[in-house]
C-alpha cells in the first residue's frame, strides 16, 4: 500500500472517483485512484481537500481526471480534466429543469455529443490530432460563450453554476485534446470501483479503522492483479509464504514472482 501511494505523484495520468461508504454506521468516504498499471484504494472519514493534500503530499501527478466535486480544486486546472460524462449529465440537469438555461443547454448539449463522437475516430487513427483540434475548436467558442451567457443571469441557478465551473475550469475542460494519454471521461476510476460498490452493498461497511485498513488494501491488490492480468490468490499465497519465511514479500507494482 506505501508502494502504491508514493507512485501515484510520480504517474502521468491519475483518475481518482469517490463513493459513501459506512465505518461503525457512521458515513465515511472510499476513494479510488487509477493509474495505467495498478490501483489504490482508501477509506477515510471525510471527502475534503485535506485528504487529497495527505496522498499527494509528496507532489502531483501529471493529469488528474475527476468530477467537479471542490475538494479537487487541490490541483490546478492546468493540471486536470474534467469527466465529459458527468458534463453532459450537468447539461441534461438543465435541459430537464426547463428553467431560462434549458435551450441554450439543449443546443449545446447536441453539439457536445456530436465533439465527444469524434473522440472514437482519433482513437482508430481514422484522424490526426490536429485535425481534432480543429473540429472542437469552435464548439469551444460556443461552450465559452454559453458559459459566460450563464454565469451572468440570475434566473438558472443550474446554469449559473456550471457557467461559472466551466470559466473558472477552462483549462480542464478540453486538455485532452492537445495532451497524449489523456481521454474525454473518467471511465477508468468508474470501472475500477465498480467492484468496490458490490462490496459495499453486501457488507454494509465495515465496523472499525482497521477493517477499513483491511478492506482498502484487499480492494487495492485485487483491482491491480485484475489490471495487470494476475491471479489474485496467487499473489496474495507469494505474500503469505514470504512473510512465514522472513522474506521480502513480492512487490505489488512490479508482480515480479
Amino acid at each position: 500500500m506505501e508502494e502504491a501511494a508514493s507512485a501515484l505523484a510520480s504517474k502521468d495520468v491519475i483518475n481518482v472517483d469517490e463513493t459513501g461508504c459506512k465505518v461503525a454506521g457512521k458515513r465515511a468516504w472510499l476513494w479510488v485512484f487509477s493509474a495505467a498499471a495498478f490501483t489504490y484504494f482508501v477509506i477515510t472519514p471525510r471527502r475534503s481537500r485535506a485528504i487529497l493534500e495527505q496522498i499527494f503530499s509528496a507532489g502531483h501527478p501529471g493529469t488528474i481526471f475527476s468530477d467537479r466535486w471542490s475538494a479537487y480544486s487541490f490541483f490546478s486546472a492546468s493540471r486536470r480534466q474534467l469527466c465529459w460524462s458527468h458534463l453532459l449529465r450537468d447539461l441534461e440537469g438543465i435541459v430537464d429543469a426547463k428553467g431560462a438555461g434549458s435551450l441554450p443547454a439543449r443546443e449545446i448539449l447536441l453539439a457536445a455529443k456530436h465533439m465527444v463522437a469524434d473522440w472514437p475516430a482519433f482513437r482508430r487513427g481514422e484522424i490526426a490530432r490536429a485535425e481534432l483540434a480543429e473540429r472542437i475548436a469552435p464548439y469551444q467558442v460556443s461552450l465559452r460563450v454559453f458559459a459566460e451567457a450563464g454565469s451572468r443571469q440570475d434566473k438558472d441557478r443550474k446554469w449559473r453554476g456550471l457557467g461559472r465551473d466551466l470559466i473558472r475550469y477552462e483549462d480542464a475542460v478540453f486538455r485532452f485534446v492537445h495532451v497524449d494519454g489523456v481521454e474525454p471521461t473518467n471511465n477508468q476510476a468508474e470501472r475500477d470501483i465498480r467492484p468496490a460498490v458490490l462490496w459495499r452493498r453486501s457488507a454494509q461497511g465495515t465496523r472499525s479503522g482497521g477493517g477499513s485498513l483491511f478492506v482498502s488494501r484487499m480492494l487495492t491488490v485485487a483491482a491491480t492483479c485484475r489490471r495487470r492480468g494476475h491471479r489474485l490468490l496467487d499473489f496474495l499465497e507469494h505474500v503469505v509464504t514470504a512473510h512465514q519465511r522472513g522474506e521480502q514479500p513480492p512487490s505489488l507494482l512490479a508482480l515480479a514472482y
